[in-house]
């Protein structure tokens, strides 16, 4: 069986809820990961540059100075092959990028030459000493320049593939939120289908249960056609009888406050009798008519002479049940009904007067070849679909 799909959304057939959420909740892009790996992102700044990176580097540095104070000779290293600052130097370049990088070779530099700048020998020309003093620093500020310039844009590329990601995790969101709705309507789809093919054939089969002049077996007919067609919680069938509208039989009253008969002056009887009106709760003047004492209400009558026989009510039923398709059904169940009691009651008329059975009877009470095509015509419909 397939389904019109459309086709913004036909792709998703071969899409699996649980695969994406899966993979999307294992992908190494995570939300959560992303804010413990780029967190640092929205920290303090002071002049555009992250608090943390000056205070990481502060603190590295004084160590390093206190290092050559106490166990050194105090002139921070000044003429080491491999000066310790390096470390620092690289490591905020490489996490933070250019901007703290820069700041931090301009740290370095105070921190070794403020109050340690060496004097200069007689031997040693300007440029000789010049280059002594500064070289460090200016080795310094070239990485961090360059270094730093290639991580910052890894870090603006990073930002991009993060916000394309987002985006793409809200796109697969939307998919995922559009097949779960599409999933849902199909599946409704497929139980009314089935409902209504269950339906079809159980009121073929209870519609030849009808066919009958056995008064038990018909009123067990018409309770389970009213049950099938209508699939009511409770209901009852009233009987007219000179005038007024008598309870025949219930189904579902437990301990209920339901009226069981109806005088010729009420209402509802004659708006059943009377008018042969078909009453819903849903309309306002219909629930001014039932007054409580059901949702429905419809006269059953014979409709071949239009004589109204009594009247079927339903008193409780799934709110869903009340719309315009088993409104309609209502109203042919009634008549089925109807036309089951005249032919009931011609019967007794008959073996009252000593007659055969003959051929003044409807001995199909519904119109099952007719009931039978309409089956047929809906399994084509549902093969074609």
């Amino acid at each position: 069986m397939t389904y019109i799909i459309p086709f913004q959304l036909s792709h998703l057939r071969s899409i699996n809820v649980t695969d994406i959420t899966q993979e999307s909740c294992a992908s190494p892009f995570d939300n959560e990961k992303l804010d413990r790996m780029l967190g640092w992102i929205d920290r303090p700044t002071l002049f555009g540059i992250r608090i943390s990176a000056l205070v990481e580097t502060t603190m590295f540095l004084s160590a390093i100075v206190l290092l050559s104070t106490l166990f050194g000779d105090g002139t921070r290293y000044i003429n080491a092959p491999l000066h310790p600052f390096w470390i620092i130097v690289l490591l905020i370049t490489v996490q933070y990028g250019l901007r703290e990088s820069v700041a931090t070779a301009a740290l370095a530099s105070m921190f070794l030459l403020v109050g340690n700048i060496p004097e200069q020998s007689v031997s040693e020309g300007v440029y000789q000493y010049f280059l002594r003093v500064f070289s460090q620093p200016l080795l310094w500020l070239s990485v961090s320049l360059i270094l730093g310039g290639i991580r910052q844009r890894q870090l603006g590329e990073k930002a991009e593939l993060t916000d394309e990601f987002k985006k793409l995790e809200e796109s697969v969101a939307v998919i995922v939120d559009g097949y779960k709705e599409l999933k849902f309507a199909k599946d409704v789809l497929e139980m009314r289908l089935a409902e209504e093919r269950c339906s079809l054939l159980s009121v073929y089969e209870i519609a030849s249960e009808l066919d009958t002049f056995d008064a038990a077996k018909a009123t067990v007919g018409v309770e389970k056609l009213i049950r099938s067609a209508l699939n009511p919680a409770q209901f009852s069938i009233f009987i007219l009888d000179n005038g007024t509208l008598r309870l025949h039989s219930s189904f579902g009253w437990n301990d209920s406050v339901y009226a069981v008969e109806f005088p010729a002056d009420h209402r509802l009887t004659k708006s059943i009798v009377g008018g042969k009106h078909f009453l819903n709760v849903v309309r306002p003047d219909d629930e001014h008519i039932l007054q409580g004492q059901g949702l429905m209400a419809g006269p059953i009558y014979d409709d071949r002479t239009g004589r109204v026989l009594g009247m079927l009510k339903i008193e409780d039923a799934d709110f869903p049940s009340l719309n315009l398709r088993t409104r309609q059904t209502f109203e042919v169940v009634c008549s089925w009904i109807g036309r089951t009691a005249a032919n009931l009651k011609k019967y007794e008329d008959l073996v009252e007067n000593g007659q055969e059975r003959d051929s003044r009877l409807d001995t199909n009470v519904i119109p099952i070849a007719g009931l039978h095509a309409e089956i047929s015509s809906f399994e084509s419909n549902q093969n074609a679909a």
